[in-house]
């Protein structure tokens, strides 16, 4: 690393492509996942939801892999999805008429189920899934039909080093971050709203949220502070 580089710790890996476009702007970033993700044992015929012109949720790109990778047939769902990566996830299996809504935040995007007037929902989720979602079907009286799809593990790790800041992604990489690290001096950089409600749970210092929830954009802030001398070495 060279002097004028600023040494980043991603919680998840990342494409080379952004890391690449990191370092062109002086930031190098270190991949170490805090997280993993395993497929869940599914017993689920997903031939009998097939036909069915139901309202589906994705709120995640690994819900969207391993459903498009048990379906044979095209369907005739209606989709709802957070944007962004899982939008980008959805379009490279399903065509983009299938998708009714998307929103950054499963708040966002529970409310356009509800504006939609969907009495029922299918929704494809991972293990450590938030609440917000089935909470609010239930409180105006959509029927949820939940599958769990993955698994999602803690995987924490004791760092070697410090960092001038540190990217989260989601609520269970932070919880898994701190239950053996600190931030110290780094500043937290937030994918989005939920993830930094639970930084906030562990830190008293500023938190910057990314203006949009994409790994680009959060690169985009660390080169803005950067930029700003904000951001030191």
């Amino acid at each position: 690393m060279s002097k004028n580089e600023i040494s980043i710790l991603s919680t998840k890996n990342l494409s080379g492509n952004l890391i690449e476009y990191a370092a062109s702007n002086g930031i190098l970033l270190e991949c170490i996942p805090f997280i993993k993700i395993e497929p869940a044992n599914l017993n689920l015929n997903i031939d009998k939801f097939l036909d069915k012109n139901i309202a589906v949720v994705f709120t995640s790109m690994n819900s969207v892999k391993i459903i498009a990778n048990q379906l044979t047939n095209s369907i005739s769902w209606k989709i709802y999805c957070i944007g962004h990566a899982t939008k980008v996830e959805v379009l490279k299996y399903f065509s983009k008429e299938n998708i009714v809504a998307t929103a950054d935040y499963g708040e966002d995007l529970a409310d356009k189920i509800i504006l939609n007037g969907e009495r029922e929902i299918l929704f494809f989720c991972g293990s450590l899934r938030r609440d917000v979602i089935p909470d609010k079907m239930a409180a105006h009286g959509i029927n949820v039909t939940e599958i769990v799809v993955y698994n999602t593990f803690k995987t924490p790790v004791s760092l070697p080093k410090k960092y001038s800041a540190v990217l989260f992604f989601s609520p269970s990489g932070v919880d898994s971050f701190f239950s053996i690290n600190k931030l110290n001096s780094a500043i937290a950089v937030a994918i989005g709203t939920t993830t930094a409600a639970e930084l906030k749970k562990f830190t008293n210092q500023n938190i910057i949220i990314s203006k949009i929830p994409s790994v680009e954009s959060m690169i985009n802030s660390l080169i803005e502070l950067k930029d700003s001398k904000q951001l030191l070495c």
